[in-house]
């Protein structure tokens, strides 16, 4: 497998209806000098004479409904705590022939909320005819964005990823899931820094009869 890092600036974080296709801008050096430089001087801070012990104290479930539940993301906002995660009855939905005749479901993305970790409510906030899985929350201050990595089956499309989104302004509506960004950009993690937030995003660039060829987008968005 060819790993490729490419930096681009595109637009991922905009309301449902305003959701553009195209690149907004892009530009190729992206100042790659100063992410080196904060990645050196991360890599210091956590140097082994100066990391701290951490110990697990204690364990809790804060959700079990006898699925497979996993793939978490977790974040705090407007005095809540929020845990996204990808439920169905299995690990992945197979796309083998005949999976069909399994009793296999396509995930969904569940958000768990509580005020104090110890009570907590569920919300199925985002569900697409795919299977959604691989949530990850990103908290913008006025908005809080849950995205999931849904794999399309080669029956449907190929390649085989879209990424949805939904944002609440108020933590009891929701959007309907839309596209993020681009078919086939798979969204891992986005963050924010100085003001600007980020998702590295990877994309299957095979071309048709060749060599699985792989790559990794940083995307930006204001």
């Amino acid at each position: 497998m060819q790993d490729k890092f490419r930096s681009t600036r595109r637009n991922f974080l905009q309301r449902p209806m305003d959701i553009g296709r195209g690149v907004l801008a892009s530009y190729a050096g992206f100042r790659l000098a100063d992410w080196s430089e904060k990645i050196v001087a991360l890599a210091g801070e956590l140097s082994p004479d100066k990391q701290k012990k951490i110990e697990v104290e204690k364990v809790e479930t804060i959700f079990s409904d006898g699925n497979h539940n996993a793939f978490t993301s977790i974040a705090t906002w407007r005095g809540s705590y929020y845990v996204a995660f990808r439920s169905a009855n299995t690990h992945a939905t197979p796309w083998d022939e005949g999976w069909e005749d399994l009793d296999v479901k396509r995930g969904h993305i569940t958000l768990a909320q509580s005020t104090d970790l110890r009570h907590w409510s569920t919300t199925v906030v985002l569900n697409t005819p795919h299977d959604d899985r691989d949530p990850k929350i990103l908290v913008t201050g006025d908005r809080l964005y849950v995205y999931s990595a849904s794999i399309i089956g080669p029956g449907d499309r190929t390649p085989a990823q879209e990424s949805y989104m939904v944002f609440t302004e108020d933590g009891q509506h929701w959007t309907k899931p839309v596209s993020a960004y681009r078919y086939n950009y798979g969204f891992w993690k986005p963050k924010t820094y100085q003001g600007t937030h980020y998702v590295a995003a990877d994309i299957d660039v095979t071309l048709p009869g060749g060599k699985r060829t792989m790559q990794v987008e940083l995307l930006s968005s204001p």
